[in-house]
């Protein structure tokens, strides 16, 4: 009776959204930049607003909803879809093929899941799939529309800004989060709409990539909106978050320095590096307490060296076909490695790559991160060739989050998705 229940709930809720989409369908197919526009406003409403599932600590989230319109947008120009770049091409044909290999794994593993647990996983194997496909789509919006894009542009800043400023008024207002609903208690940390530090330090991060390569030759602006990001992320009090940032920077130093290499004398690098250091001082020192934690191994440290432990305990019982996709929480129960579904934690280890390779197994890992590794590398090539500050920020975003993904699930987090998306497609379709 339970699971029929839990069926026709869920139905309901497809058909909801079914009937919005069918509303806004025209408007959308019309007037792609509105579609765009909701996928900005749904990063911005985070987590506030959620259609809850049954038995989850997730839901339907505005963003599903704006994505969903921004692929319908796309496929309604289908001709310019296929006039794209090779590179999105590529893209589009390794998404495809993870997402046949990640949907078999999934279909081969309803042996031990009831029906009320392999819906609510097909439902986020829909949701990744729909994220990882608004690249090649936005791209195909933008593609010889030069005043969408430009748009586009002036949404994303608008929305880092806005995020920023809502982090600012949530850490005055309501500077602690109980635990209540299934979220882990932060106490005095900026988590603006996100209800995460460690996402919101993510997005903040990204953030301050694009900004610097937005408007790199308008020092003032640049100085004055990447100082207001710094210090929101700063106070997020994210490790992962800093850590992976550094390491970003200094992984590219190099690309920007061979580059720039005839316009760099030996006393602007030198300028460069003690900017750079003073810029690292005020975090350090913030932080001092839980960045000691990694050397002391705090509580925070030892959760996270648990969860990876068990999770390489799955990915060894299960490395070629996997679990399949978002059923990582009925195989942890399996083994007895976790109880409460309600935790919003529960769908994945710390480490995005391993969560893949649990899931989707090792071929499933491999044609997940083709794409990403092919984009790293025609963006550096680009960089080199044209010198264009966003590709840059491009492979940067990507190198940072495939670092930051080691510490937080951060590669398969839905708005960290979208919002990568929304980079990559402003920043490469000129």
């Amino acid at each position: 009776m339970a699971y029929i229940q839990a069926g026709s709930h869920i139905i309901s809720l497809y058909l909801t959204a079914g009937a919005l989409v069918s509303l806004v369908l025209p408007w959308v197919v019309r007037l792609p930049v509105l579609s765009i526009a909701l996928l900005h406003i749904s990063l911005i409403a985070g987590q506030l607003l959620r259609v809850p599932l049954p038995g989850q600590g997730g839901g339907l989230l505005p963003s599903d909803f704006a994505a969903v319109c921004v692929l319908l947008a796309a496929l309604a120009r289908l001709r310019v879809l296929k006039k794209m770049e090779t590179i999105w091409n590529i893209y589009t044909l390794c998404i495809v093929l993870f997402a046949l290999w990640s949907l078999f794994t999934l279909m081969l593993n309803p042996l031990y899941l009831s029906l009320r647990e392999i819906v609510p996983a097909w439902f986020y194997w829909i949701r990744l799939m729909v994220n990882l496909l608004l690249i090649p789509a936005l791209v195909s919006l933008f593609l010889k529309n030069p005043a969408r894009k430009l748009t586009a542009s002036r949404l994303l800043l608008v929305s880092i800004f806005t995020m920023t400023t809502l982090g600012f008024i949530q850490l005055a207002v309501f500077p602690s989060l109980s635990g209540d609903g299934g979220w882990d208690p932060h106490q005095n940390r900026l988590i603006a709409t996100w209800l995460d530090p460690n996402f919101m330090g993510t997005f903040l991060s990204l953030g301050l990539l694009y900004v610097l390569a937005a408007h790199s030759k308008r020092n003032g602006l640049t100085l004055a909106g990447s100082a207001m990001i710094l210090l929101a992320l700063i106070l997020t009090q994210s490790r992962s978050a800093l850590i992976a940032l550094i390491i970003t920077l200094l992984l590219l130093a190099p690309a920007v320095l061979i580059r720039m290499r005839p316009a760099i004398s030996l006393r602007t690098a030198t300028l460069a590096l003690t900017l750079g250091l003073l810029v690292l001082m005020p975090p350090a020192y913030f932080l001092q307490e839980r960045l000691l934690g990694l050397l002391t191994r705090d509580a925070t440290v030892h959760l996270r060296a648990a969860a990876l432990s068990s999770a390489w305990r799955l990915a060894a019982d299960h490395a070629v076909f996997g679990v399949g996709y978002n059923a990582y929480q009925y195989a942890a129960r399996q083994a007895g490695l976790i109880s409460d579904f309600s935790i919003h934690s529960r769908a994945g280890a710390d480490n995005s790559m391993l969560t893949i390779w649990v899931t989707a197994g090792l071929p499933g890992l491999v044609l997940f991160l083709t794409p990403w590794l092919l984009i790293i590398q025609a963006s550096l090539k680009r960089w080199f060739k044209e010198g264009k500050a966003k590709v840059l920020a491009v492979a940067a975003s990507i190198v940072f989050l495939l670092i930051n993904s080691q510490f937080i699930n951060s590669f398969l987090y839905s708005h960290i998705l979208i919002f990568l998306a929304l980079i990559i497609s402003v920043s490469w379709a000129e």
